[in-house]
């Protein structure tokens, strides 16, 4: 109940005729979902070239979490680039999620 998390591959944008940029602020849709503190997603951009977004409320730091991964940002909002495959892209995300307290 305190994460959402979303994964989304090229081959769904273009099911859906959808461009990368139609999911800015994806992530903050999923943070208001009542009961979630964290959210993240997991967007493919390219073979082995993935972006994730980390959002957060209240004291929950997600550039903590981001920067584990070689990401940047800011205590409530972080993310990053993973090369990677989308698959291990979302378990790295996953992992780096489950080792961290909230």
């Amino acid at each position: 109940g305190t994460l959402a998390f979303c994964a989304c591959d090229q081959k769904t944008l273009a099911a859906t005729q959808s461009k990368k940029e139609d999911l800015e602020g994806f992530v903050e849709y999923l943070r208001r979902i009542r009961g979630v503190m964290v959210s993240a997603i997991v967007r493919e951009d390219a073979p082995d070239l993935c972006k994730f977004s980390l959002r957060s409320k209240r004291d929950i730091d997600v550039f903590v979490i981001a920067k584990t991964m070689e990401g940047g940002g800011h205590k409530n909002a972080a993310g990053g680039t993973l090369h990677m495959s989308l698959e291990s892209a979302c378990e790295r995300v996953k992992s780096a999620l489950s080792n961290a307290t909230f």
